[in-house]
């Protein structure tokens, strides 16, 4: 005789065929977990905030130095190339020794020099050069005198020591064209930004240069403000990144925090499901399972 089948019954059915629905409607409520913590986030986002500001206010202030270094460089060629107009080549080319630097003609020629220097606090020498041979030569010198300090006027053909440290000065020799310094220099005199201008006879030929200074100090107070601007800005993308990061790690904190209650809630929910499928199966909910019911119901009422 062959055995019959031994058929489930009924009751079991439904209970597994429910037991099946409340596994998958579970498994939508379960509240997902958070692997990064809030302050790692926190630290991500003052990191993005501080780099995206850092780097446009630096992109900003580098175009912002350089176009107020162009202007400050075109300005004082503009300058230098009005006071060459007034001088008058054959007039500059009779003076030849340091004597004639206290002649009435020397200072008659180096009046309209000096007014222009004097309109323009700001340049600190104007003068110009002659080359021969292989050495340079100062001619006119507009020296303001300052109260307290050592002159440094030079003389008429007193030899420039320190040529072979401008190089726009000797920029301006080699191709006769207007040129500036492209970054401070030093020499006997001090520390400056200069403009050079060829000095042209009336059948054009260049006889010398004039040239213009800027005293470093002076320059660097011209871009003083850009810089003071960057400051700020720096520092207020700092603040920005760190108030920013404050508010997020607080609001993911307490998402974490609520998340957390979540998760117990819905631990206690599953095990309480599953005491009501074990019950409908005539079976007994596992000690372990019965404890962990307890402990999450208790963690749940002191939060």
């Amino acid at each position: 005789m062959i055995p019959a089948l031994v058929k489930p019954a009924p009751h079991l059915n439904h209970v597994s065929a429910e037991g099946n629905r409340s596994d998958s409607l579970m498994a939508e409520l379960k509240p997902a977990r958070y692997s990064v913590s809030p302050l790692i986030e926190a630290i991500a986002v003052a990191f993005v905030i501080i780099l995206a500001t850092f780097s446009t206010t630096y992109f900003i202030y580098d175009r912002a130095i350089a176009a107020q270094s162009a202007e400050i460089r075109q300005g004082l060629l503009r300058t230098a190339q009005v006071a060459a107009s007034i001088v008058d080549p054959e007039i500059h080319s009779s003076f030849k020794s340091a004597e004639d630097e206290h002649t009435e003609r020397y200072e008659k020629a180096l009046a309209p020099l000096i007014k222009m220097q004097k309109s323009d606090p700001q340049i600190a020498y104007l003068y110009t050069a002659i080359k021969k041979g292989d050495a340079y030569y100062f001619i006119f010198d507009v020296t303001p005198t300052i109260k307290g300090e050592e002159d440094s006027a030079v003389d008429v053909m007193q030899l420039y020591d320190d040529a072979s440290e401008n190089l726009a000065f000797l920029r301006a020799f080699e191709t006769g064209k207007p040129t500036t310094s492209d970054v401070p220099y030093t020499d006997q005199f001090g520390r400056f930004i200069s403009g050079y201008v060829p000095l042209l006879d009336d059948s054009g030929v260049m006889y010398g240069i004039l040239g213009m200074d800027i005293d470093i100090k002076d320059y660097e107070s011209r871009l003083a403000p850009i810089q003071r601007a960057t400051t700020r800005a720096f520092v207020a993308g700092f603040f920005i990144a760190f108030l920013m990061a404050s508010a997020i790690w607080f609001l993911r904190n307490f998402i974490s925090v609520m998340n957390k209650k979540r998760l117990r809630l819905y631990d206690l929910l599953v095990l309480a499901l599953s005491r009501q499928v074990s019950e409908a199966r005539g079976e007994d909910l596992p000690a372990s399972a019965a404890a962990n019911t307890q402990r999450s119901a208790t963690s749940v009422r002191h939060e």
